[in-house]
């Protein structure tokens, strides 16, 4: 398994498009956990998995002008992750054994902090400058979506 320090910063980019698209769907998954019980809650995951699908957009689009082609899809099985994914083992346990908004608030604040830590250190190490105002663009957006994340917290 691979580290990031040793990737090319093609596969970086990569890499970020792969957290960002996964990432999507997850949120999309909370949504639809929620959807029944907590329809506020769902809305809220609904709106991340959109701002996700947004980001995920973006690295794309840049990876398109930069490298003139599509990304590979099936690349983070090859990276020791640098951002915890926020999975559900199972929905329905995951449901029954009394999962609460509060408990996925936290574990997507988790997961926000730590994307805001990945595109940080890639603003630091990234020499393209374009690159680098896309991930301080992601930096900044991911900190906004921490916020919201504690802001949708408190409100449960």
């Amino acid at each position: 398994m691979r580290k990031i320090e040793d990737l090319t910063p093609e596969e970086v980019l990569r890499l970020a498009i792969a957290i960002e698209r996964r990432n999507e769907k997850i949120y999309a998954e909370y949504a639809m956990i929620f959807m029944d019980y907590e329809p506020a809650a769902a809305g809220i995951f609904h709106g991340m998995a959109k701002e996700e699908a947004k980001h995920g957009d973006l690295l794309q689009t840049f990876y398109r002008k930069k490298f003139s082609s599509d990304p590979q899809q099936d690349f983070l099985e090859e990276i020791k992750e640098p951002v915890e994914a926020p999975m559900l083992a199972d929905g329905e346990v995951f449901v029954f054994d009394g999962m609460t908004p509060h408990a996925a608030f936290e574990v997507a604040k988790r997961t926000e902090q730590l994307a805001k830590a990945f595109y940080e250190e890639l603003v630091a190490k990234t020499q393209d400058e374009g690159l680098r105002a896309v991930y301080e663009e992601l930096a900044e957006m991911e900190a906004e979506h921490l916020h919201e994340a504690e802001e949708s917290e408190r409100a449960y």
